[in-house]
């Protein structure tokens, strides 16, 4: 156990504690005994100044730069120098959060000067995910899950925000359970724009601070840029420059740059979608509508769920709009278990609703039973076209998906007022960057591969696209190759 004596070093215990109170890092490297590798750094004080002068914090940081243990720390500075503080430290798993908790443990149960907060009756008030404190304050630890509602929380701490999986649970279960004037600080190595800090992004009104670490930065303390290896571990004791180029070796540039600078926007060689490119095609100032323009052509692309289950796909709808070498996603709808009748008559209500004068027609999977539907449509007087799901005809309709992407001809609404829009466009990306291309080695030809676990909005949109070309444009190559 480390001793008070040696704690204080010398120090008046008053000033000590007044110390303590007005200096994290102080209390970090004196009081913890955080003192490897150079102690607290700037980049880690900056970490705690933004999460105790805002309300919401998002940050994004390198991989292995202690971001745990800084929420960790932070957990027991609150305990050390607030009363009644109900503090929680949300993780992905369980075992993750009861380590986090066994670590918050034995920095007071090792420590005479922390030990005055342990309350006499702790084997009362101390479990595997719970503490009480002498302060009154309460420190658990839970997994991301639903059943985090009935808590009351004024620090809800999100340790590798980007991590979790169901993003909803975040804005239906977690927010509600702030006290007012309570705070939420997200920390993580970010996973990609559609994971928790993105869609928080996308949904941002002002409420939020959002900062961007990296591990090598330039002189200006700025995020270098090539050659990395000219720049500056913002960590240099444990991260010098040499391991870092070291690590990039090793992993790759995607991976590199995914965890260490925390650029999501660097894609696998096998890639077909790039996120830059969908990215790109993002605008805020489109919503979902049901607005007809006269000079405009419609276009709905119908993929119908083939299979029943958990993992079975939906049905998707989307409508698209054509004008002036411009395609703008005006909806996207998906069902899980409609009888044929309904989707019949739900596709009919699009066509009439999107009817132009110039065109509207429905592009269709024609696959399984989907002729029927085809058939269906057709006699209540639609303008229906068939699409087979060959391999040939649906390498075709992604790479041609692919090359309106990448000439940045798809609008793609994402308008922070429509979060049904924000919801759907993200599943959407999440299943364009699941297409992959696989060599396939008994052949030698090139397959597009599908690696989420739905791809029904993608391929709506791609017949959609498939419907809506024409010729070729001056804007974007829409090229269909084997």
């Amino acid at each position: 156990m480390r001793s008070k004596e040696s704690i204080l070093d010398g120090m008046n215990i008053v000033d000590f504690l007044m110390r303590c109170k007005i200096d994290f890092k102080f209390f970090c490297e004196r009081v913890l005994g955080i003192t490897e590798d150079g102690g607290i750094h700037p980049f880690q004080m900056e970490w705690f100044y933004l999460i105790q002068n805002n309300d919401r914090v998002c940050i994004q940081a390198p991989s292995g730069f202690s971001k745990t243990t800084i929420f960790i720390a932070y957990s027991i500075w609150l305990a050390w120098n607030y009363r009644n503080k109900n503090i929680l430290i949300i993780s992905k798993s369980m075992p993750q959060s009861r380590r986090i908790l066994g670590i918050i443990k034995d920095y007071i149960e090792d420590n005479e000067l922390l030990l005055e907060l342990k309350p006499k009756d702790f084997q009362n008030t101390w479990s595997s995910n719970d503490l009480k404190t002498t302060s009154k304050c309460r420190i658990y630890c839970r997994p991301y899950s639903i059943n985090i509602k009935g808590e009351r929380v004024d620090f809800m701490l999100l340790d590798e925000a980007d991590s979790y999986e169901d993003t909803t649970i975040f804005f239906d279960h977690l927010i509600s359970r702030m006290n007012p004037g309570g705070k939420i600080a997200l920390i993580s190595t970010p996973e990609g724009p559609t994971r928790l800090l993105g869609q928080i992004k996308s949904r941002d009104k002002g409420d939020y601070v959002f900062k961007t670490y990296v591990a090598i930065v330039d002189e200006f303390g700025n995020p270098k840029k090539e050659p990395y290896e000219e720049g500056f571990s913002i960590w240099p004791e444990r991260f010098p420059i040499e391991d870092l180029m070291e690590r990039r070796r090793l992993q790759g540039e995607q991976f590199f740059q995914k965890n260490y600078m925390c650029n999501i926007l660097t894609e696998s060689e096998d890639t077909i979608f790039s996120m830059k490119s969908i990215l790109n095609c993002y605008n805020e100032d489109y919503k979902f509508n049901e607005d007809i323009d006269p000079e405009a052509q419609y276009f709905i692309g119908a993929d119908f769920a083939i299979s029943k289950g958990p993992r079975a796909d939906y049905d998707a709808f989307v409508v698209i709009e054509k004008k002036d070498d411009k395609y703008i996603i005006k909806n996207i709808e998906i069902h899980k278990g409609w009888p044929r009748p309904k989707k019949i008559d739900r596709l009919k209500e699009l066509y009439n609703t999107y009817s132009s004068n110039r065109q509207t027609k429905i592009i269709a999977d024609e696959s399984n039973i989907g002729t029927i539907f085809i058939n269906d449509l057709k006699i209540l007087g639609c303008t229906v076209i068939a699409q087979n799901f060959h391999s040939i005809a649906r390498k075709q309709l992604i790479q041609t998906l692919a090359n309106v992407i990448e000439g940045e001809a798809l609008i793609i609404p994402r308008n922070k007022n429509d979060l049904n829009a924000i919801k759907l466009t993200d599943e959407l990306t999440r299943q364009l960057l699941g297409f992959k291309r696989k060599k396939m080695e008994e052949t030698s030809s090139e397959r597009l591969l599908s690696k989420h676990s739905h791809d029904d909005i993608a391929m709506s949109l791609a017949m959609a696209i498939k419907g809506a070309i024409k010729q070729k444009s001056n804007k974007v190559s829409v090229a269909m190759s084997n």
